[in-house]
């Protein structure tokens, strides 16, 4: 009944495997990258700390 099916094809095993297998990394990549929202509100960490700049000298008047 199975023999001519598609699902038994080892090639279509072979992708179905490679498509988890991506899938998987895509998923590890998103929660270990993106899964920490940033508040884009807080001045505290701005680019001015970590150069060393006072934020009275980046703003103008």
């Amino acid at each position: 009944m199975f023999k001519n099916s598609w699902l038994t094809q080892p090639l279509v095993k072979e992708l179905a495997v490679v498509l988890v297998i991506k899938l998987v990394v895509i998923f590890a990549i998103k929660w270990m990258f993106f899964s920490d929202p940033v508040d884009v509100k807080s001045q505290e960490l701005g680019i001015e700390s970590h150069l060393g700049i006072d934020k009275s000298e980046s703003q103008p008047e």
